[in-house]
């Protein structure tokens, strides 16, 4: 009979690239669902010292889609599944925005396995989007949820 393993249980590592790929395709097909067409940048792979790197391609550097309708300001939307928008909102505050012209917005997926509240013990709510908007100051409002119309996913 063998002994247990003695060597601590690492957590299983997160492949962060194709988890925020998953995301940007779910904002996608809200997006189209609403009648957008949508432009989203993609990273590209380039060969630098012999092996190859992940390149980003965001336009200004903070954005990740492009939302376009007729008769609708354009929608310019950095997806992120990160907790703290703050180093987002400074990157974004960089681009000289016209709020005639441009909504901007930041997505930031709230996902994950059901949990509990740590002190009230409540059923936290989860799989959606919080949307921030630049002409509310990025500010948290609970009416800026968005939900994934297939029931959510599981990221």
């Amino acid at each position: 009979m063998a002994l247990p393993s003695t060597e601590p249980i690492r957590p299983k590592k997160v492949n962060t690239s194709a988890k925020g790929t998953a995301i940007a395709l779910t904002a996608i097909k809200m997006l189209e669902a609403q009648g957008y067409t949508v432009h989203r940048c993609v990273r590209t792979g380039v060969r630098r010292a012999g092996r190859y790197i992940s390149q980003s391609n965001d336009v200004f550097g903070c954005i990740d889609l492009v939302a376009k309708k007729r008769g609708q300001r354009t929608r310019w939307i950095q997806v992120t599944a990160d907790s703290g928008i703050g180093r987002k909102k400074s990157d974004l505050a960089e681009v000289p925005w016209d709020e005639l012209f441009d909504e901007v917005e930041i997505w930031r997926w709230v996902g994950g396995r059901a949990r509990k509240h740590k002190t009230t013990g409540e059923l936290l709510d989860r799989q959606y989007f919080q949307v921030y908007r630049m002409d509310q100051d990025y500010s948290l409002r609970e009416e800026n949820r968005l939900r994934p119309a297939e029931g959510g996913t599981d990221l």
